[in-house]
């Protein structure tokens, strides 16, 4: 779907770069710093009826790019300050490996010294070993901005973000991949670059839904995912 979107975005572009007087239009480049946290939780539903669950939170930064492209709702008066706005970052916000260690005793008596891929034998019990490792891709942002002076604006949008998992479970399965929705809002700062460049100065406040994922007796949340940005942008206004 982002796909097909971004494409349409693209068309409409190019289709109107000739008119672009009379539309309204600014296009350019953002390059991103951004602090973000979440609390991810794990649960494995035990044979006995019991529930082995870890919780943790996690706190990491990031470095990224990415491209926007603007409307102006009318050409003169109030309406020429109001802006409709479609941003993209395509590339893949990464987290580290996180490994979750089960030991099952209910195949004691089978342990001896054999072991398979994910799985590690000894006496007594053998060891499953879980690893999760999560890619953030085609983070999306639609909103809304409005100059409140000739040179500070506001903004508000909505966001969705591609969650991609990359898990090596015991059993062999695997908990598919989903995506995540959430607001946005925003503050900064535009000034005027040679050769009629635009640059801007924003801080950015980033808050999602939180979502959950199965695969057979193991399930993974992710919950609590926020950011905060902040970020420097060129452009074009025509």
């Amino acid at each position: 779907m982002k796909k097909i979107t971004l494409a349409m975005i693209i068309a409409l572009f190019s289709f109107s770069v000739a008119s672009a007087s009379e539309l309204g239009l600014n296009v350019g480049v953002s390059l991103n710093g951004a602090v973000f946290h979440a609390t991810g939780k794990s649960t494995n539903d035990e044979t006995n009826g019991a529930n082995e669950v870890h919780s943790d939170d996690a706190t990491g930064v990031a470095a990224y790019g990415e491209y926007f492209i603007e409307k102006t709702l009318w050409n003169s008066g109030p309406l020429s300050r109001v802006a409709v706005g479609y941003s993209l970052n395509p590339d893949a916000l990464s987290t580290e490996t996180a490994e979750n260690n089960q030991f099952d005793i209910s195949n004691a008596a089978d342990t001896t010294s054999t072991g398979t891929s994910g799985n590690a034998s000894g006496g007594g019990g053998v060891a499953r070993v879980n690893t999760v490792q999560v890619d953030f891709e085609d983070l999306t942002t639609i909103y809304v901005s409005a100059m409140l002076t000739e040179s500070m604006y506001v903004k508000m949008g909505t966001v969705e973000v591609d969650v991609i998992t990359n898990e090596s479970l015991a059993t062999g399965s695997s908990y598919g991949n989903t995506s995540l929705d959430g607001t946005m809002i925003g503050a900064g700062s535009q000034f005027e670059l040679p050769f009629g460049l635009f640059g801007r100065v924003e801080a950015t406040y980033m808050e999602f839904d939180g979502k959950s994922l199965s695969s057979n007796d193991n399930t993974i949340e992710l919950k609590d995912l926020e950011g905060a940005s902040g970020k420097l942008s060129i452009g074009k206004a025509f």
